[in-house]
């Protein structure tokens, strides 16, 4: 009995030690690559169009493994109470109707079914991540080590700025980081054109600066989130009595934390991404306005209360104006100007992007049911329109993501996956519902995982990322598994301290 509960205790450490490890390799491209017959169906390399396996791919894939060992005595009974879930049983709807899909549009069927076991790789994997991270310390943990991958992030975002190319040349470090080939002389390198001169946008290790700004939006929401808590959750040790070993060893490197979160947003600004700062100060104007997490009254409410250990309003507050004012400096800058003109005049990314826009709708009224199958519309777009477009930049995903999953898996098929972002929304929000006053319902939490899923949303009205990059739909699922387990750990399962 007891070598039988050691076993399981050691399952389980090894389980969350594989995630831990899987969390921090995200945002880095370490993979193998496998051309397919549709890889260089243009002439150049199509990132969408080749198989890869990369390292989160086999530990994913290992965390998978290990889960159902863990829990092959009583896999069954398991089984039955994941089914009574509504949340899973529009995932097994989902998936259901994708491999639907792909089984109807033979034409790319190879293609179709590598996306969609990648699909069902990260639904599996979402669900799983309930069984791993339940208890507070893991949350804690596991949203300390995606703190800890933006800083990385900016501070290589920032190294690339400063020397305009690759930081890790195409040596050893080039391979294990996944980092992409930039300079000056690259062609398709992303930059801007500041007073005549072309300026490389920061890439980190992620494909594209777009991508880099999707994912430190993600890890700044995250880092003000542990700032609040650990100050917050030190004000009710001092106050209350209550004993918290980690959040007071975080609470004594505060000034430290505030630092690394300018830095993320230092990264941030670098990428000059127009989407993921949008994103950002949606979330932030959601929280002020729509939820009234901060008061109109509180700047001067609370102006005399900066130096003592502030409620969530004062927190939220002190770091929306500062970012206000840090971007307001930079917005109105020579290039932040221009990109924002190029929008209204007909640039050649504007004129791309409704091109694609178009092309989209197209294809949804052409297969309003299946789609022309998930993972195939760069290589429909090729077949179909290939008279219209000439340049092979411009055979990419429509940047609109709600267009593009219609375009691929039907207009049931974006409505499923609409419909499942919404369940979990809903379950946030039946948290918000139930008060502060239930011991296990943290407002912060809340707050945060309510303002990730709109960041998520405004996103995808302007790229296609969490639908097409390995990096950011691993990113998104296991946010996800993580969100509703924390609201499941809430509402039935009495959660572990600190």
């Amino acid at each position: 009995m007891m070598c039988r509960m050691a076993k399981k205790i050691e399952i389980n450490d090894v389980l969350y030690l594989v995630f831990c490890v899987l969390l921090f390799f995200i945002p880095f491209n370490t993979r193998k690559i496998f051309p397919t017959q549709f890889t260089y169906f243009n002439g150049f390399f199509s990132e969408y169009m080749t198989y890869s396996l990369s390292l989160v791919d086999i530990l994913a894939v290992i965390l998978i493994v290990l889960c159902i060992i863990r829990a092959r005595h009583d896999f069954k009974s398991l089984l039955i109470q994941e089914s009574r879930s509504r949340i899973n049983r529009i995932i097994c709807l989902l998936t259901l109707w994708i491999l639907f899909g792909v089984m109807l549009n033979a034409k790319y069927v190879d293609i179709s079914f590598y996306q969609a076991a990648r699909f069902s790789g990260y639904i599996g994997m979402a669900i799983m991540i309930k069984h791993i991270v339940n208890t507070d310390k893991r949350l804690i943990q596991s949203l300390l080590i995606f703190s800890l991958t933006g800083v990385i992030q900016s501070f290589i975002a920032i190294m690339q700025f400063i020397v305009q190319s690759s930081i890790f040349g195409d040596g050893l470090l080039h391979k294990l980081s996944g980092e992409s080939l930039i300079s000056r002389d690259v062609i398709g390198t992303s930059n801007i054109v500041y007073f005549g001169n072309k300026v490389i946008r920061a890439y980190g290790t992620l494909p594209h600066p777009n991508i880099l700004a999707g994912y430190l939006v993600f890890t700044i929401l995250i880092s003000i989130y542990l700032y609040i808590t650990v100050t917050q959750t030190a004000f009710k040790v001092k106050v209350l009595g209550k004993s918290d070993s980690l959040t007071c060893r975080l609470y004594s490197h505060r000034t430290l934390f505030a630092s690394l979160i300018c830095l993320q947003f230092i990264g941030l600004l670098l990428t000059f991404s127009r989407s993921g700062i949008v994103a950002l100060f949606t979330v932030i104007f959601f929280n002020i306005v729509i939820f009234k997490n901060v008061s109109r009254g509180t700047f001067v409410s609370h102006l005399g209360q900066f130096r003592r250990l502030s409620p969530l309003r004062s927190h939220l507050l002190g770091f929306a104006t500062t970012l206000f004012f840090l971007s307001l400096c930079i917005s109105f800058s020579y290039v932040f100007i221009l990109r924002m003109q190029n929008e209204f005049i007909g640039h050649q990314s504007t004129q791309d992007r409704v091109l694609l826009e178009n092309v989209s709708r197209g294809t949804i009224l052409m297969n309003p049911l299946i789609g022309t199958g998930i993972g195939t519309y760069v290589i429909y777009l090729y077949d179909n329109y290939s008279g219209k477009i000439t340049n092979y930049w411009q055979f990419q995903p429509n940047h609109n993501s709600y267009l593009l999953i219609a375009s691929e898996i039907g207009i049931p098929g974006v409505i499923m996956y609409l419909y499942l972002i919404y369940l979990i929304y809903s379950i946030v929000n039946k948290s918000a519902n139930m008060g502060i006053d239930n011991a296990n319902c943290t407002k912060n939490e809340i707050c945060l995982f309510r303002t990730m899923i709109i960041a998520f949303l405004v996103i995808g009205f302007f790229d296609h990322y969490f639908w097409t990059s390995n990096q950011m739909r691993t990113l998104l699922w296991v946010l996800l598994g993580m969100f509703v387990s924390s609201q499941v750990m809430k509402q039935y399962v009495p959660r572990e301290t600190f």
